[in-house]
């Protein structure tokens, strides 16, 4: 009898070894490489790696940030995964406006706000399994105006 190779072993040992590689909610390279080696890997290591880089997410209102929002959503397993979502700003960083009257300021807001709705609206709807929203405060963007 052949001894099995590393993607031919049951789903459930290979999910175990998989709990060995996490160092952390930020540290997954262990994890990724194992996924990177064959498909097989990759599927018997798609739930745990789920709850290792999902569980906890880190927003803000960038929109890099919500289209990963909304990616991470829209896949049938991960956002399953996500339990708590952090949003935050960073203060270093700045939204450049140009310069702006009080017209365009309006007019500024009437076009991202809804944006931003819909875009939290569509997420939450696919995310079953949140038990926390935290909202970090000072949640103040800076705007520069030039």
């Amino acid at each position: 009898m052949a001894t099995p190779t590393l993607p031919e072993l049951p789903a459930e040992l290979i999910s175990q070894i998989a709990q060995y590689l996490f160092k952390g909610p930020t540290e997954l390279y262990g994890v990724y490489g194992l996924r990177l080696t064959c498909r097989a890997l990759r599927e018997k290591t798609r739930w745990e790696f789920s709850k290792a880089a999902f569980s906890t997410l880190n927003v803000d209102f960038y929109p890099e940030s919500l289209k990963r929002l909304g990616t991470i959503c829209q896949h049938h397993e991960f956002c399953k995964a996500v339990k708590r979502i952090y949003f935050a700003h960073d203060e270093q960083q700045t939204i450049s406006l140009g310069k702006i009257d009080e017209e365009v300021r309006t007019t500024v807001s009437e076009k991202v706000q809804p944006v931003i709705i819909r875009v939290l609206t569509d997420s939450f709807k696919r995310l079953p399994n949140v038990s926390d929203i935290v909202i970090i405060a000072p949640f103040v963007a800076r705007f520069l105006q030039y």
